[in-house]
């Protein structure tokens, strides 16, 4: 069992696996808003990005039937639970983990790069703007995937196992949208084995931080909002490098989590 003592639980093991069964099927009506060539959202983003309510909503349903209020209190406020993180530089990890391996990453691909590593046209404005919508959307995501769904399966699975589980539903839950905006299919597949290597990093995060909804906001808006700020922004840097930089951050994440362990 990975998950701490004091992580309050939200769910059940059996409506957490149904939770994650129905997501991409309920997802499809939100797909096919692709087909709407009109994009009328910040940062050119999809309309189909709207998806990210179904995880909300389904979770929300799952947990409302077997809750109270006072638990639905709890829920929410889990968004601003900086108190739950005893270890602040939890929380500093958490925000500054992805921009670090997105600069290696552009550094790797050109290291004439490191010079103009911010759009010349950026400026603080755009990054508080684009900081602010990105945490929103990681909000709505972060309720259902972290807060919701997380501690029910690390109590279960433990920490490895549970990031495997929620990264593969969650990497081919974006996988229409990804074929649907015409990425070839190597982008793809780096894409959806990312995510698998995103949810096990934050699953470590989440627990080094003792089970604060909090870094899962500041990791997942960081995954969005940096390659937003880089020049050529996601042509700034290769998915292969990237995926490599992830996946020796999860051997690092493990050995120290075990190492840790043996020590306490």
């Amino acid at each position: 069992m990975d998950v701490k003592d004091n992580t309050i639980i939200f769910g059940t093991k059996n409506d957490v696996h149904k939770f994650l069964l129905f997501i991409i099927p309920l997802s499809v009506p939100f797909y096919l808003l692709n087909l709407i060539t009109v994009k009328w959202l910040p940062f050119n983003l999809p309309v189909s990005a709207l998806m990210i309510l179904v995880p909300l909503g389904l979770g929300n349903y799952y947990f409302w039937k077997n809750s109270n209020e006072y638990k639905m209190k709890d829920f929410f406020r889990a968004i601003v639970d900086f108190q739950v993180a005893g270890k602040r530089s939890s929380l500093v990890l958490s925000l500054l983990f992805m921009p670090v391996l997105y600069m290696i990453a552009v550094v790797i691909k050109d290291p004439n790069s490191i010079m103009q590593i911010f759009r010349a046209e950026s400026n603080i404005s755009i990054f508080i703007a684009g900081f602010l919508l990105f945490f929103l959307g990681a909000i709505i995501e972060e309720l259902a995937w972290t807060t919701y769904a997380t501690p029910v399966l690390q109590k279960s699975y433990g920490i490895l196992k549970t990031g495997l589980i929620i990264g593969l539903v969650w990497g081919l839950w974006h996988l229409v949208p990804y074929i649907m905006q015409g990425r070839d299919i190597w982008s793809i597949f780096f894409l959806v084995t990312n995510s698998v290597a995103f949810r096990i990093i934050m699953g470590y995060l989440y627990n080094y931080s003792n089970g604060a909804t909090i870094s899962a906001l500041f990791f997942h808006t960081m995954i969005n909002l940096v390659p937003e700020l880089l020049p050529g922004g996601y042509k700034a840097f290769d998915f292969s490098t990237l995926a490599i930089l992830l996946w020796l951050s999860v051997i690092v994440c493990y050995i120290v989590y075990h190492f840790n362990n043996l020590k306490s």
